[in-house]
C-alpha cells in the first residue's frame, strides 16, 4: 500500500506525491542506496546510465545532490564511485548551497576534506550565506580541518553576508583552539562583523573567558566598540559573565568609557542585577556610579527602575 508522503504542485496539476514514486524512481533509490552505505546497490543504480548531477523531474522535490550525500555519510569509497560516474564537484546543496568541502568541514572529517582537496576544489567556495568551508570548520572547534584548510590557501578573513569572519565563528563557539589557529594563519582579530561586533565583543558577549584570553595574547583591540559603542566589558557586563568582565578589567578594559547612550558597562551591569559584575566594575572605577546616560539615569537609577534589588544593595553599600 503506498503512503502519502507530499502534496507538489506540478505544471500539469496537483500531485499527490506518494511513498512509491520516492521508491521506484532512480534518483531516490540512488539517494537511498548511499544513504545506507550500501555500495553495491548504488553500483547497480549508476550502471544505468543515470546523470547523477541532474535534479530529478517533478512530481518528486528538488534533492541534496548524490555526491553530497555520500561526503555526509563518510564513505570515501561511494565518493570515489559517484566521481568516476562524472559527478560534479562544484555541486551544491539545495537549501545552503553548501559545497562538498562545506559537508566534509562540517562533520570534521580531515581524511574526506583532504580527498577532495587533492582534486582542486576551490577552498574559498562560498555558500548561498557567503560561508567558506573554514568558516564552517570555525563553528564547530575542527582543528584539524582548520589547519588544513589553511594549509591549501583558505583565507582566514573573508565575510559572510553578516560580515563574519571564520575568527567571529570561532569566537561565538567558544573553540580557544580553533581561533588561536585561525590567529596564527594570520586571521584579523580585530575583524569587523555585524553592527560593527569583533570576534573579542563576541566573545566576551558570550562569556567565553579562553577564547578572550587568545583573542588580547594577539593583538585583540580591548576597548574597540561595535556601532553601538558598546565594548567587549559593556557586552560582558550586561550579560553578567563575572569571569570575563575581572579577565578585562585586569587586562586594562576602560570601565569608564560610555556607549552612544552614554552608558558605562556599570549601567549595563546595574540593570540587569548583576550584582558580581557591579561589585567588580566598582572596585576598578567607583567614579562611574555618578556618571549619567543620555536620559540623566545613574546606574543606581536603572538598577531601581529595573527593580534589580542585589544591584541596589551592592551600589548603596558605598
Amino acid at each position: 500500500m503506498s503512503t502519502a508522503v507530499a502534496a507538489v504542485s506540478t505544471p500539469e496539476g496537483f500531485y499527490v506525491l506518494e511513498q512509491s514514486d520516492y521508491d521506484v524512481h532512480p534518483f531516490t533509490g540512488l539517494l537511498n542506496a548511499i544513504r545506507s552505505r550500501n555500495r553495491a546497490e548504488a553500483r547497480a543504480f549508476l550502471s544505468k546510465g543515470m546523470n547523477v548531477d541532474a535534479a530529478p523531474s517533478p512530481p518528486l522535490p528538488k534533492m541534496t545532490p548524490p555526491l553530497i550525500e555520500a561526503v555526509c555519510t563518510g564513505d570515501q569509497d561511494l565518493v570515489e564511485l559517484l566521481l568516476e560516474h562524472r559527478a560534479s564537484l562544484a555541486a551544491r546543496d539545495v537549501a545552503y548551497g553548501g559545497t562538498v568541502l562545506h559537508w566534509a568541514a562540517a562533520s570534521g572529517n580531515k581524511d574526506m576534506l583532504a580527498f577532495l582537496l587533492e582534486r582542486a576544489v576551490d577552498p574559498n567556495m562560498q555558500s548561498y550565506a557567503g560561508q567558506t568551508p573554514l568558516q564552517v570548520a570555525a563553528s564547530r572547534g575542527h582543528d584539524a580541518c582548520l589547519r588544513l584548510l589553511l594549509s591549501e590557501n583558505a583565507q582566514p578573513d573573508i565575510v559572510d553576508v553578516r560580515g563574519d569572519t571564520a575568527l567571529h565563528e570561532a569566537a561565538g563557539g567558544g573553540y580557544g583552539p580553533a581561533a588561536r589557529i585561525l590567529l596564527a594563519g594570520r586571521a584579523n582579530p580585530n575583524a569587523v562583523g555585524q553592527s560593527g561586533e569583533t570576534p573579542l565583543i563576541r566573545a566576551a558577549r558570550r562569556g567565553h573567558k579562553n577564547v578572550v584570553e587568545v583573542l588580547l595574547d594577539s593583538g585583540g583591540a580591548i576597548d574597540l566598540p561595535n556601532e553601538a559603542g558598546i565594548t567587549a566589558l559593556m557586552s560582558s557586563a550586561f550579560y553578567g559573565h563575572d569571569p570575563v568582565v575581572s579577565q578585562l578589567l585586569q587586562r586594562g578594559a576602560n570601565a569608564r568609557s560610555a556607549d552612544k547612550r552614554k552608558r558605562t558597562a556599570l549601567h549595563w551591569a546595574a540593570m540587569n542585577d548583576h550584582d558580581q559584575a557591579v561589585k567588580s566594575l566598582m572596585v576598578w572605577a567607583a567614579d562611574a556610579m555618578r556618571s549619567l546616560d543620555t536620559m540623566g539615569a545613574s546606574p543606581l537609577d536603572l538598577a531601581m527602575e529595573a527593580d534589580a534589588q542585589h544591584a541596589i544593595a551592592m551600589l548603596r553599600s558605598v
